[in-house]
């Protein structure tokens, strides 16, 4: 193994990037092109924080490396640990990124502010790496690598840190025919290694094979799987991914079965593997991803899109075609140890990393997860209305009936719903009991269930038309924390002369004005540089943001801010 130390133009630091609220995906160097996603449900998010960098390109690399840092990134994998404290520095962590290289044969890997690492096999018990393909880790840093060209699946070990860091080799599973893909599962405790399987998407073998893990070993517990394209059968699958719910691994499998242009979803009961549906994405699905709750992810190579869809292959949404040659997504998930109760958790963040085609403009980006409200309908319902809705997220869900005049005559909280299609049934009655004869339609706000993720606003008439518009509010921070920097996200109904959205302290003290004055009707986005109103950095700790305009208030969020 061998470290390379990459200089680099001054003043911008060489770092591994943020996932939701701390840092993640790629060792990303400056800014790329922006896609065009619409809304909030995949929003271009910066890879360094502080900055507005989307995309690392090889453009990027040769103009700041003096390299093309890459031949052909193939997979990604994130290994994160987040430790809370209730005094300072209060939030410590360590970020560590890996990418396989099938053309170069190797795995580069580190972390924030340090060397880029090398790992190529030679010199190891395992030998060579030819066409390293999928990889996946587990939170206590051992990584699995689907060494396509070899193949096996081999596995390693995370030692050391800084300038020390390495990969030691552990052991090789063999018997397999060109894997691509491999995906941990470390079942109902993921922090225990006890129960931990190994999932690999044998490609040459048309089949998902799964191992149990020891520590030195792995032992083959079963497989599924055989060449065609009907139930049960695969042609080429590239990729596997397991399920996720309430904080652990479900035994839900997600396969990408690249012959047949789709999503094969599997269950897993001990040692049997059972087909429970597939879902039709298009032709070159390459790699599938899973996050906190379960939801799908699956990318076209040769569209350069993304499909989300539920845990059941329902259809949520499908992107426009802003990522070239996509080969390799996933969520992040990290490790958090809070010391203020003694708790520990896997914990999936609010972010997708994306691999592209390595190119003058494309190559790695990160979106961060959000929700919208689309597709609303309303129809008659005994003498009510019934509201029909598409999430686009996991969300907490209020409605509003709002009357002719703009009064709210009934305000419901729905709470946590899935993503997906959804529906609310409103009797007819106000929040008193009594019928409403001037009802003039439903407002709707789901709020994500990431920190960062936002809340959406809907609104319709119940004959289909506009309804009055939806309140005043803070949409959110990204990313929060802030470290220092972030962007503030804002909505107003109406045209407003009066606006002001503050930076204010614990001690309700306002420390920095961001906007003041006329604002237009609608979602305004403004940044922070993480400074008072003097040009002083502010301290690490807990502020809060605040909106007023019209006499009115926004309810405030809170902003942390670490350094």
């Amino acid at each position: 193994m061998r470290t390379e130390t990459l200089k680099r133009q001054p003043q911008r630091s060489l770092s591994v990037l943020a996932a939701g609220t701390a840092l993640t995906a790629l060792t990303a160097l400056a800014l790329g092109p922006a896609g065009s996603l619409a809304a909030e449900s995949l929003r271009p998010a910066p890879l360094l924080p502080g900055e507005s960098m989307t995309r690392l390109t090889r453009t990027v690399a040769e103009n700041e490396l003096g390299r093309s840092l890459f031949g052909d990134p193939a997979g990604s994998a994130l290994v994160g640990q987040i430790e809370v404290f209730d005094r300072y520095p209060f939030v410590r962590s360590r970020y560590i990124q890996l990418v396989t290289d099938a053309t170069w044969n190797r795995i580069l890997f580190g972390e924030p502010g340090g060397s880029i690492h090398a790992f190529d096999g030679a010199g190891t018990a395992l030998g060579r790496l030819q066409g390293p393909s999928g990889i996946d880790r587990d939170p206590a840093g051992r990584i699995f690598v689907a060494d396509q060209l070899n193949d096996r699946v081999v596995v390693l070990e995370l030692r050391g840190d800084g300038a020390d860091l390495r990969l030691d080799a552990k052991f090789a599973i063999t018997g397999l025919k060109r894997p691509a893909g491999v995906a941990w599962d470390g079942g109902s405790t993921p922090l225990d290694p006890a129960d931990d399987r190994l999932w690999v998407a044998d490609t040459g073998n048309n089949r998902i094979a799964g191992y149990a893990l020891g520590p030195s070993s792995a032992t083959l517990i079963g497989s599924f799987g055989s060449k065609g394209n009907g139930a049960g059968q695969f042609l080429a699958p590239r990729d596997v991914e397991v399920g996720h719910a309430d904080g652990v691994h479900t035994r839900d499998l997600y396969v990408a079965d690249w012959g047949n242009g789709r999503v094969a979803h599997l269950k897993v009961d001990g040692s049997t593997i059972s087909w429970i549906a597939s879902r039709n994405v298009g032709a070159d699905v390459r790699t599938v991803a899973t996050d906190a709750w379960g939801n799908v992810y699956a990318a076209r190579r040769d569209a350069g899109t993304i499909a989300k869809l539920d845990r059941e292959l329902g259809p949520i949404f499908e992107s426009e075609s802003d990522f070239p040659g996509a080969r390799d997504l996933g969520v992040g998930f990290i490790t958090v140890t809070d010391h203020r109760n003694g708790t520990r958790a896997f914990t999936g963040y609010g972010s997708l990393h994306v691999l592209e085609a390595w190119s003058a403009t494309s190559g790695a980006s990160r979106l961060a997860l959000g929700v919208e409200a689309r597709e609303l309908a309303t129809s008659k319902a005994g003498s009510g209305a019934a509201l029909h809705y598409l999430l686009t997220d996991h969300a907490d869900v209020d409605v509003k009936v709002v009357a002719a005049n703009g009064r709210i005559v009934r305000h419901e909280t729905i709470g946590r719903q899935a993503a997906g299609r959804q529906e609310w049934t409103w009797d007819g009655r106000d929040d008193k009991g009594a019928f409403v004869r001037d009802g003039a339609g439903f407002e709707l706000t789901a709020r994500s269930l990431y920190a960062d993720g936002g809340t959406a606003y809907a609104s319709i008439g119940l004959d289909g038309a506009a309804a009055p518009a939806a309140a005043m509010a803070i949409v959110g921070a990204w990313p929060n924390p802030a470290n220092p920097a972030t962007q503030i996200q804002f909505f107003v109904p109406a045209q407003t002369q009066d606006l002001a959205l503050d930076i204010v302290d614990a001690a309700g003290r306002v420390r920095r004005r961001l906007a003041a004055g006329g604002v237009a009707p609608g979602s305004h986005l403004i940044e922070w540089d993480g400074t008072d109103q003097r040009g002083s950095r502010v301290a690490s700790g807990v502020y809060f943001i605040s909106l007023r305009a019209g006499g009115q208030s926004a309810p405030s969020q809170k902003l942390t801010v670490i350094r």
